[in-house]
């Protein structure tokens, strides 16, 4: 307010518009009467003289009422000719101008006619609709701007999203799994579509040597030193030729390097740090893939191992007794048969049940070698048989069930049916137990196995080094996609469960 001239500001114009009324009414009322008192003085005079002062009087006051409302009406229109001017059109505009606002017209701007208050007041307002203006479309392009950051956030996120699962899927089926290439394959599937690549290899280090496990795609050029410059320096080496890029990037498994991924791709083609990371990943997971084909083929080098051991000591313990009695037998016999025929033929009984013994030992190792009844009759009949030669051999009470034979494939009942033999072979080497119960179930979505025997048991939460028998039941019962689970304590026995999926028939 203090910035307004005096003579500008809105009060004083009021106050002067009312002064001015007041004194053009005085005025007007005073020359009106004075007026009035002279016409009255002149008709007076007249009136006496000719008609008299009563009949002259009313016409005086009629003019001098006449006047006095024609000076009243025209100071009024004066005064609203000058408040509508001054006033009501400048706030009517400034109303106009808010609803416009209100409305979402935020460019509407009034005229400024004046330095008074009105103006001082369209001002501010137009700048205000400059400033609203301004701020809605800065507040416009931000929300646009969120709005495509936050698609590329979804997009990012998706992305994201699909990588990690096809990490979880990939990751799945390395535990599930003993075949590396099937999986190497997938996994170049998702790096051709992470990076476009034009040719993938992978090279497994053996030793100081590579050996190439996959390609997908002959590279355009090859260095081999760049392999052994990727694991020596344990980092991504980066190859620029003509039209074309190539990287290797070392493969760690455990903090071991097991091998080089090499990708080729346009020299045109940029990737950020996160897809680097992110081929690394994958590379590291063909690393999981080829190590654990390692180890399985180890433990499938140590089982077979351990198979010809066993059947090295049940040659030696039981057939190797047997040929060894019968030989001792025979010459009993061929020495007894001229002195005391009775006695060579007892001692030929003798021979005789020893080698019908050892042939039926025989036919046993040869069952647990090579079961062809397996293949002939089922996984039930081949288990009632193996539980049947259990029985027989070890003199132990074995019990089999099995409700029907269950719908799965040759190699999925080879697999049980050699879990069952390390189990049984368990039993009888370490548990001395005296009954064994061995039961086959089918389900609609699964197919069960147990076995059960009632000896010393053991504590499962301790580490038993040397004896590979649980673990390699365990390895066979995750080849298939199934569970396997160990029960026992000390004193109270064991039971083994191994349950496997139907869709693995």
């Amino acid at each position: 307010m203090n910035s307004i001239p005096f003579w500008n500001r809105l009060s004083t114009r009021l106050g002067l518009l009312i002064l001015l009324i007041v004194l053009v009414l005085a005025l007007a009322t005073a020359i009106l009467v004075a007026r009035g008192f002279g016409a009255l003085q002149q008709d007076a005079a007249v009136a006496l003289n000719q008609l008299g002062l009563e009949n002259n009087l009313p016409n005086i006051i009629s003019r001098t009422v006449v006047n006095l409302l024609a000076v009243f009406l025209l100071t009024l229109v004066g005064a609203t000719v000058f408040s509508r001017s001054f006033l009501t059109e400048p706030i009517t505009s400034l109303v106009d101008a808010t609803q416009e606002i209100a409305r979402g017209n935020l460019g509407v701007t009034l005229p400024v006619t004046s330095n008074s208050e009105l103006g001082m007041l369209a001002t501010a307002f137009n700048q205000m609709s400059t400033n609203l203006d301004a701020r809605t479309k800065e507040l416009l392009a931000a929300n646009e701007a969120l709005k495509r950051n936050e698609a590329q956030l979804e997009q990012r996120v998706e992305e994201r999203t699909r990588e990690l699962m096809a990490l979880l899927e990939l990751s799945n089926n390395i535990a599930l799994t003993t075949e590396d290439i099937p999986l190497i394959e997938s996994i170049f599937d998702e790096l051709e579509e992470i990076t476009g690549a034009n040719a993938l290899v992978l090279f497994e280090l053996i030793g100081a040597k590579f050996q190439t496990v996959v390609s997908r795609h002959e590279l355009s050029f090859f260095i081999s030193a760049k392999l052994m410059d990727a694991v020596e320096q344990k980092a991504m080496i980066h190859v620029l030729k003509d039209d074309v890029q190539q990287m290797f990037l070392p493969i760690f498994v455990h903090n071991k390097t097991v091998g080089v991924l090499a990708l080729e791709l346009d020299v045109n083609r940029q990737l950020s740090e996160e897809k680097v990371r992110l081929i690394s990943v994958f590379a590291n997971q063909a690393g999981v893939a080829i190590e654990n084909m390692r180890l399985y083929t180890d433990v499938q080098e140590k089982a077979a191992f351990d198979e010809r051991q066993h059947l090295a000591r049940e040659l030696h313990d039981s057939v190797s007794q047997a040929l060894y009695s019968i030989v001792l037998g025979s010459h009993a016999a061929k020495k007894q048969l001229e002195r005391d025929p009775k006695q060579a033929e007892q001692a030929l009984d003798y021979v005789q049940n020893l080698a019908e013994a050892g042939l039926a030992e025989m036919r046993a190792l040869i069952f647990e070698l090579r079961p062809e009844v397996l293949e002939m009759e089922g996984l039930s009949a081949a288990l009632a048989k193996q539980v049947e030669a259990l029985e027989v051999r070890h003199k132990l009470k074995a019990e089999f069930e099995a409700d029907t034979e269950p719908e799965l494939s040759f190699a999925t009942k080879q697999a049980l049916f050699r879990i069952v033999q390390e189990a049984l072979h368990n039993i009888v080497k370490h548990a001395k137990a005296d009954h064994v119960w061995v039961s086959l179930e089918s389900h609609p979505e699964n197919v069960s196995l147990c076995i059960r025997d009632n000896g010393i048991g053991f504590d499962t939460g301790r580490e038993y080094t040397g004896h590979l028998g649980l673990k390699t039941m365990r390895e066979r019962a995750n080849s298939l996609g199934g569970e396997f689970k160990v029960t026992s304590a000390l004193g109270e026995g064991t039971r083994l469960q191994v349950v496997v999926p139907r869709s693995q028939s």
